[in-house]
């Protein structure tokens, strides 16, 4: 986060299909990832963000290099999240 936007945002996820592990991918240009941050704040050495984000999430052979969104995964939901120290 930057200026209060995200950038760049990513991200990933396992899924258990019967007995084989997939695992998802997403990014801005891939799956048109959205975040958005409603709040942001720094207190002492914790920094608080929450927010919402969108997107469709596909598979990838390469950690998410190329993502293949031919069977894509609609994601959605919001995040509440400490995170420190702040350097």
């Amino acid at each position: 986060m930057v200026g209060g936007s995200a950038n760049a945002p990513e991200a990933s996820l396992t899924r258990i299909d019967g007995d084989e592990r997939v695992k998802l991918y997403s990014t801005d240009e891939a799956g048109g990832l959205s975040i958005t941050p409603d709040t942001a704040s720094a207190s002492g050495e914790e920094l608080t963000v929450s927010g919402s984000f969108a997107g469709e999430m596909g598979i990838s052979e390469n950690y998410g290099r190329d993502i293949d969104l031919n069977d894509p995964l609609a994601v959605s939901g919001t995040f509440d999240v400490v995170l420190g120290p702040v350097e």
